[in-house]
C-alpha cells in the first residue's frame, strides 16, 4: 500500500478485521459497482433532476467515507449543497468531474494494488 494512496486501506482492514478475502471482496464491490452509480449520478445532473442529484450525493457519500476517500466525501457535500439551487452552473459541473476523475484514479489504484490478478475483473466495466 502506498503512503499517498487515494483511499485508506487501514479502514478497509478494520472493517474486514484483517480478513484478506473479505478485504478483496470489499474492494471488488467498490470497483464493480461505483462506476455505474456515478454514471447515474451524472445523468441526474444532465437531465436536470436536481432533487435526484442531491439524493444520490447524500446516499453515496458514506460509501466513499468507508474507503477513506475524503476528497470525494467533501465534493459530494458540496454537490448536494449546490444542487439545492436547481440550476446548471460551472462549479457544480466541475465538482462532478472531479468526483469522476478521483474515483477513476482510486479504482485504477485498487485494481493495480489488490485485484490485478483477479479474473473477475476482465469483463467488468470499471470506467467512470
Amino acid at each position: 500500500m502506498k503512503n499517498n494512496s487515494l483511499y485508506n486501506m487501514q479502514l478497509i482492514w478494520q472493517m474486514t478485521r484483517g480478513n484478506t478475502e473479505k478485504a478483496r471482496k470489499f474492494i471488488r464491490l467498490f470497483v464493480e459497482k461505483t462506476p455505474m452509480t456515478l454514471k447515474e449520478h451524472a445523468a441526474a445532473y444532465y437531465s436536470l433532476d436536481f432533487p435526484r442529484l442531491r439524493e444520490m450525493s447524500h446516499k453515496i457519500r458514506p460509501t466513499f467515507s468507508y474507503y477513506g476517500i475524503n476528497s470525494v466525501v467533501t465534493l459530494l457535500h458540496q454537490i448536494e449543497f449546490l444542487a439545492e439551487k436547481e440550476e446548471i452552473n460551472a462549479e457544480l459541473e466541475s465538482k462532478l468531474e472531479q468526483v469522476k476523475n478521483i474515483t477513476a484514479a482510486v479504482i485504477e489504484e485498487m485494481v493495480e494494488e489488490y485485484l490485478a490478478t483477479g479474473k473477475h475483473l476482465q469483463n467488468a466495466d470499471t470506467t467512470v
